[in-house]
């Protein structure tokens, strides 16, 4: 991953919520994971956003999360950067 910029993030977030996008952004950059497919069987993952067809109505419902895995990928990497 190359050098973040603020000017990269505000242009690929225009018009969407802040802290969601924020969320998602971060989550990218601590874990390397990347955006994920659409996956019916977690229709609210956080990291699927940008492939959700859904998308309008899970931002307007706050319902994205991120999935167990990727939740716990978060917290190793902040152990592994923190201790823990």
């Amino acid at each position: 991953m190359g050098p973040w910029r603020a000017d990269d993030l505000a242009e690929s977030t225009k018009g969407r919520p802040p802290s969601t996008i924020g969320a998602h952004e971060l989550v990218h950059r601590i874990t390397g994971i990347g955006d994920l497919k659409f996956d019916q069987s977690s229709p609210n993952d956080l990291m699927s956003y940008d492939h959700n067809p859904n998308k309008g109505a899970a931002l307007a419902s706050n319902t994205l999360e991120l999935t167990d895995s990727e939740k716990q990928q978060l917290l190793n990497k902040c152990q592994q950067k923190h201790g823990g």
